[in-house]
C-alpha cells in the first residue's frame, strides 16, 4: 500500500507555493515599513539641519540640552525684500581680498640668447619675445666663449696680440637695440678655459712637465689664474662689456680645471690654488666696476664648500662677487639650502641658480634659465 510523505511530488509542490507566497508578502512588508522610517527620518532632519558658511550640521535639542521650539515660539520674519536689499549693498570688499591673490615679489630671471646672431632684427624680435613670454627681464650672452673667441668689439691688446677678438656682425648695434626694449643685458666669459691665448701667449698657460701647454678632455687649453696677463686681459674683456652696456658678467670656469688628466699639470702644483683664484677674482671685481659680479662654481664647490681642483672656495669667493651661481634642480635642493645658509650668513653676495627650463621658478631669487 503506497504510504504519503516525502516522497509525494504532490504534497512537496503546493508546501513550495505557500511558502513562496508567505515570504514575498513579509519582503514586500519590509520595504513598507523601511519607506516609513526613511520618509519619517528624513523629515526629522530637515526640521534640526543648520545650514552655516562652512557647510551644514544637525542641531538635535536631546543632545545640546536646548528646549524644543513650538511654532509660537518663532518670531515671525516677514520678507520685505530688506535682506536682500541689505546684501545688494554690501560693500565687496571681502570677495575682492578672496579673489585678489597677495602680491608677490617677482622671481628674477635670465634667458640666453646667440650673440652671433644679435645683429639680425628678426632674431631681436624673436628673443623679445620668447623672452617676455616667459617673464625674463634679462638676457645673458656669451661674449667669450670656451674656445678662447671675443665676440664682441674690444680694445684689449692683449685679444689683438693673441687673435682672439672675433667679433660678430651688428653685436653693438643689436645689444643697444635689446636695452632700448627694457632688457638687463649680462655678459658670460669663459675665464680660464680659453684655446686661443695661452697656445698664443704660453708663459700664460698651464703647462706639464715638459713645457708642453696642458689640454682637457676636449683639447681645450686653460690659462693659469697667477699667469701674469690672466687678470690684465680678463679685465680688459670686462671692460669693453661695460662699454657696450653690459649691466652684469657671469664668470665661469674660474680657477683650475676639474676634470682631465689634472695630475700632469706642473703649474701652481705646490700654490694655494685657492688664495690665487680667489685673487684673480678680486682683480676682475675691480675692472668690472658698476657691473654686478656672478661667478658660477663647480658642482664639488657648491655642494662640498670648498673645490681643491679648481681652487673655488664659496665662503672666500663671496667677498668679492655680487653672486655665485649654481647648477640645481630646484631651490629645494638640500646642498642649495646649505649654500644659501652658510653663504648669504653675514654677506652682500646671494646664490643665484641656473634651472633647467620649465622649473618652477623661486620667489625673489635670481635664476638662469638654461
Amino acid at each position: 500500500m503506497a504510504r504519503k510523505g516525502i516522497n509525494s511530488t504532490h504534497s512537496v509542490y503546493h508546501g513550495r507555493g505557500r511558502k513562496k507566497g508567505r515570504r514575498l508578502l513579509i519582503l514586500l512588508l519590509v520595504l513598507l515599513i523601511t519607506a516609513a522610517v526613511l520618509a519619517g527620518g528624513y523629515l526629522y532632519l530637515q526640521e534640526h539641519i543648520v545650514y552655516t558658511a562652512d557647510g551644514f550640521y544637525f542641531d538635535f535639542p536631546f543632545l545640546s540640552g536646548k528646549e524644543p521650539t513650538t511654532p509660537e515660539d518663532v518670531p515671525l520674519v516677514v520678507d520685505d525684500g530688506s535682506e536682500k536689499e541689505e546684501e545688494e549693498t554690501k560693500e565687496p570688499a571681502d570677495t575682492d581680498e578672496e579673489e585678489t591673490p597677495p602680491e608677490s615679489v617677482p622671481a628674477v630671471t635670465a634667458m640666453e640668447g646667440d650673440l652671433s646672431r644679435i645683429g639680425d632684427a628678426n632674431y631681436r624680435s624673436q628673443l623679445i619675445a620668447q623672452a617676455q613670454n616667459a617673464g625674463c627681464g634679462a638676457l645673458v650672452f656669451t661674449v667669450k666663449e670656451e674656445g678662447g673667441r671675443v665676440g664682441i668689439p674690444t680694445d684689449s691688446t692683449i685679444a689683438q696680440q693673441a687673435g682672439s677678438a672675433q667679433p660678430y656682425d651688428g653685436v653693438a648695434e643689436g645689444l643697444a637695440a635689446l636695452k632700448e626694449a627694457g632688457f638687463s643685458l649680462t655678459a658670460r666669459l669663459s675665464v680660464c678655459r680659453d684655446n686661443i691665448v695661452p697656445r698664443a701667449l704660453r708663459d700664460n698657460a698651464l703647462r706639464t712637465q715638459s713645457g708642453a701647454v696642458w689640454m682637457d678632455y676636449d683639447n681645450i687649453t686653460w690659462l693659469a689664474p697667477s699667469g701674469p696677463q690672466t687678470g690684465e686681459y680678463i679685465g680688459q674683456l670686462l671692460t669693453s662689456c661695460q662699454s657696450l652696456g653690459f649691466d652684469g658678467v657671469i664668470l665661469s670656469d674660474l680657477g683650475y680645471p676639474p676634470r682631465g688628466k689634472t695630475d700632469l699639470i706642473v703649474t701652481d702644483r705646490d700654490a694655494d690654488k685657492q688664495a690665487l683664484t680667489t685673487q684673480l677674482l678680486q682683480q676682475l671685481q675691480q675692472a668690472a666696476g658698476e657691473m654686478t659680479v656672478t661667478v658660477e662654481l663647480s658642482d664639488t664647490a657648491a655642494q662640498s664648500l670648498t673645490d681643491a681642483m679648481t681652487g673655488q672656495n664659496p665662503m672666500e669667493l663671496r667677498a668679492y662677487c655680487d653672486a655665485l651661481l649654481v647648477n640645481a634642480g630646484s631651490e629645494t635642493d638640500a646642498f642649495v639650502q646649505n649654500l644659501i645658509a652658510q653663504v648669504e650668513n653675514g654677506s652682500n653676495c646671494r646664490i643665484a641658480l641656473a634651472l633647467p627650463e620649465g622649473s618652477a621658478l623661486p620667489q625673489g631669487r635670481s635664476c638662469y634659465l638654461g
